[in-house]
């Protein structure tokens, strides 16, 4: 058998079209990564505009300005500071509509060095959905500050607001103040930036699943198109260990294309932007985050989640391929299903629509750890990430036996 897998997976790897497809994808993730810290954006105390790794080394300097963790006196002293500051006439500048706002000198040396700190706050205490930049100001101080209290506070909103598409259950609200409750307090701050960019951007590894199936689209339709399917199936182990021996090479092949797409994207931006905040918890990105992981676990299970979503493609893949006398449909289809879910609106009101779409593979892909997202089955609440898993380990073992099926019990010409 192991003799047949080797075969298999060096006829995907010689073809032509694999290997210009498969560089080709990995260029890209290469260009599209490399972007991000040529792009990075950042200014010293008299406004000097920096970019790529210096800028990104500006940042971290400056973040170390509020490293440590996120006490309550820390919260208080950093928007006593801020409002003193705002509160004094000659820091302030109007423009034309009335807005107030810090004088250009105040704002490069006292504003923007902690800036996104002062985001942090304003995103914690704002209500679910809002920016209130001006919210800050206005905070109150004279009891001192609770920011977790007030945290848990914004959450209980987020699971009691009247939605058009359905609201909470009691059992969904249960299920998200208990992974709540995981939350380790207080947070650390710290510089997280490399970590935050492969989250927000992992979605781009879907040009690396897309080649892996165009790679192995022609696995079993090649076959057809060619003539050499009535050789196979006339050959002693044609009709089982060959066709076991196609499925698993097309899937050790995804998996080391999507091993080393994935370690490529990962390396550029821990090598431009380093390893700092790995450790650090998910709810820097956004407070009311209800999941209790690092930034380090987040991004592993995103690359879990994604993987995995790379198997169900593969074998509805091999599905399709077997199926069609040409691997051109089998492109044309895989196509549609990556691509076409991203332009699909999402209901205000079918709560069963949005579920079905946020499972669809581009969507899947890019999940947000900031939805409150559940799917009820019976009494099992099961949240996004773990439904996205779930289905498509179901789908990958439901579409194998009919591959195997068709490509045995097809009529050879």
């Amino acid at each position: 058998m192991s003799t047949l897998i080797k075969f298999e997976l060096k006829k995907i790897i010689k073809r032509k079209s694999t290997i210009a497809v498969i560089l080709g994808s990995l260029a890209l993730s290469i260009i599209l990564f490399s972007l991000m810290p040529l792009q990075e954006k950042a200014n010293d105390e008299n406004g000097k505009e920096y970019r790529g790794l210096q800028a990104i080394e500006i940042k971290k300097q400056q973040s170390k300005l509020n490293d440590g963790y996120i006490t309550n006196k820390k919260v208080e002293n950093s928007v006593k500071e801020y409002q003193k500051m705002f509160n004094n006439p000659d820091n302030i500048i109007k423009d034309e509509s009335g807005f107030s706002d810090f004088k250009p000198d105040i704002y490069w040396k006292f504003f923007y060095p902690s800036k996104s700190f002062y985001s942090f706050i304003i995103e914690s205490y704002s209500k679910p959905n809002d920016f209130d930049s001006s919210i800050i100001r206005t905070m109150s101080l004279k009891n001192g500050i609770d920011f977790y209290k007030s945290r848990n506070e914004k959450v209980n909103t987020i699971l009691n607001m009247e939605y058009a598409n359905g609201n909470y259950t009691q059992k969904e609200k249960e299920f998200w103040l208990s992974k709540n409750k995981e939350i380790s307090e207080p947070y650390l701050n710290g510089y997280y930036q490399g970590w935050d960019y492969f989250i927000l951007s992992r979605d781009l590894l879907i040009f690396t699943i897309l080649a892996i199936c165009i790679s192995i689209a022609s696995v079993f339709s090649g076959e057809y198109q060619s003539g050499t399917d009535s050789v196979i199936l006339s050959s002693k182990y044609g009709k089982s260990k060959v066709i076991t021996a196609k499925i698993i090479s097309s899937f050790l092949f995804g998996t080391i294309i999507f091993i080393i797409n994935t370690i490529v994207c990962v390396g550029i931006l821990t090598l431009s932007f380093g390893m700092d905040g790995w450790n650090l918890p998910l709810q820097l990105t956004t407070s009311s985050v209800p999941y209790p992981y690092t930034l380090l676990q987040a991004t592993l299970l995103s690359i879990l989640v994604i993987y995995i979503i790379l198997i169900a493609l593969i074998s509805f893949t091999l599905l399709l391929s077997s199926c069609m006398k040409s691997p051109f449909p089998v492109l044309i289809t895989n196509i549609i299903i990556l691509f076409v879910p991203i332009f699909l609106q999402y209901s205000e009101t079918n709560k069963l629509y949005n579920l079905i779409l946020r499972i669809l593979p581009s969507n899947a892909i890019s999940f947000s750890f900031a939805n409150y997202i559940d799917y009820k089955i019976g009494n099992l609440i099961i949240d996004l990430p773990t439904m996205i898993i779930f289905t498509c380990l179901v789908l990958a073992i439901i579409f194998l036996p009919f591959t195997k099926n068709n490509f045995k019990k097809h009529q050879v010409n």
